[in-house]
């Protein structure tokens, strides 16, 4: 029997949607018990919606034995935090949105955290007509504003979605949304390879919806780039802030490191809020500067779309006082 292939520090809440949902009411258990679900029913393909909702302060624990599950939406979220955790074994599969951390789940700014180990998140694996997103730190038209964290270690994102970190929203009337997102890349076990777009910062390449989205990227020998068909960063309007962390948390890199893999043929659109391009990063003792024309098929600089932190040439290296962004080892 399988253990553990979603743990996830849970209490829900039932709430009316525009299509078939199913919450968690229980305050602990496996996600296969029946009684433990809203209707004394295990979800299935046909309730469309999942939430993951946590109204009280005090976390409850869900062990699930879920295997494989396909939903039309998916919403982790809560006023004193949640985590979901996706282990080896797990697959979730979402034909519309992976929502984490949603102004919906209640007032103030509701957190949700998603930690990856293992598993698969596959986005709009069904083909459905609307595009799968995962959303981290979501704002919904005038609902009010959420902060999301999703961690990836082990185990893989993939399908045709794409990505937004912090500030999407489907609906409203635009604006900045002050939501809240970051994105981690942790050593080089998980894999994320998406057929959608990637916003940080920006809810879509208008700037109608703004908040604060972050990349942070965990380096362990190297890290698993972000492959996805085209990125978007801040494009500079009031109420955008994207931001990029990279930390030395193991052993240094050898080489160049990729850090996303456009796969596109646009350039990346907008920039970091906290470093600049060729902006000298020191890893460790080895240092690089940040490249957004990078060709990660060729290993070649100035040719291509894709965003890495490259060794500079012989001649450069005595400037590298003048870069602004540092790489600290954690403690």
């Amino acid at each position: 029997m399988k253990k553990s292939i979603f743990v996830l520090m849970v209490c829900l809440m039932a709430t009316a949607g525009a299509y078939a949902s199913k919450s968690w009411v229980g305050p602990t258990g496996s996600w296969g018990t029946a009684t433990l679900w809203q209707t004394s029913a295990v979800p299935v393909d046909a309730d469309g919606e999942v939430k993951i909702i946590k109204t009280s302060a005090t976390s409850c624990t869900l062990d699930s034995d879920i295997g494989s599950f396909t939903t039309l939406k998916t919403t982790i979220s809560g006023n004193g935090g949640l985590t979901f955790n996706i282990v080896t074994g797990g697959k979730m599969m979402t034909a519309g949105e992976f929502t984490v951390g949603c102004g919906t789940a209640g007032s103030g700014v509701p957190t949700g955290i998603v930690n990856q180990t293992g598993g698969q998140l596959t986005l709009n694996n069904t083909g459905n007509a609307a595009s799968g997103k995962l959303e981290i730190g979501y704002k919904s038209g005038s609902a009010g504003v959420g902060n999301g964290t999703y961690t990836i270690s082990g185990g893989t994102i993939d399908g045709s979605g794409g990505i937004y970190v912090g500030a999407f929203a489907g609906t409203g009337t635009g604006g900045s949304s002050g939501a809240i997102g970051k994105l981690v890349v942790s050593g080089t076990g998980g894999t994320i390879s998406v057929g959608g777009p990637l916003f940080v910062g920006e809810g879509d390449a208008t700037s109608a919806w703004k908040g604060t989205g972050t990349l942070q990227f965990n380096v362990d020998g190297g890290v698993s780039a972000i492959t996805t068909s085209s990125v978007t960063l801040n494009l500079g309007a009031a109420g955008a802030v994207a931001n990029l962390l990279v930390n030395l948390t193991g052993a240094a890199a050898t080489g160049n490191i990729v850090l996303v893999n456009n796969t596109g043929a646009g350039a990346v659109t907008g920039i970091f809020d906290n470093a600049a391009w060729t902006n000298t990063v020191m890893v460790g003792s080895d240092a690089y500067y940040l490249s957004n024309v990078y060709d990660a098929a060729t290993g070649q600089d100035g040719i291509g779309n894709d965003i890495a932190l490259v060794v500079p040439e012989p001649a450069t290296i005595a400037l590298i006082s003048l870069g602004l962004l540092a790489i600290r080892r954690k403690k």
